[in-house]
């Protein structure tokens, strides 16, 4: 069992309960979809392994706003690269790497977060 308290996704869901689907199954069901939606997100990213490395180590730490639209993935690793060499480091093309995570969506941005934190909860 999961129990949460946090009393605006309480609100939310309270507001798109009705007399067939409680607030508590508003919930679940709205999990199912951002999970299935994260899991579609996540199929489509295109990074090589060292690229992924690189993301990774860079991101070691962050904490991501999940109130953003956008996690800003793109500028924390853009920023990374003015302060040390990690392109050298896990030998990728920097503004290639760049390039590409500023054309994911924010979706796609999200399901990379994803993949960062559980790498890093390993």
């Amino acid at each position: 069992m999961i129990s949460f308290r946090d009393s605006e996704i309480e609100a939310k869901a309270e507001q798109r309960a009705d007399e067939r689907c409680s607030a508590s199954l508003v919930v679940r069901r709205d999990l199912e979809r951002y999970y299935t939606l994260l899991a579609s997100a996540e199929s489509e990213l295109d990074f090589s392994l060292s690229e992924l490395q690189c993301i990774y180590d860079i991101c070691n730490g962050t904490m991501f706003e999940p109130a953003l639209v956008d996690p800003l993935v793109s500028a924390n690793v853009e920023d990374a690269f003015c302060h040390a060499d990690y392109d050298k480091k896990w030998k990728v093309d920097k503004q290639a790497l760049i390039t590409k995570l500023k054309a994911l969506t924010p979706l796609q941005s999200w399901a990379l977060v994803t993949k960062i934190e559980r790498f890093w909860a390993k």
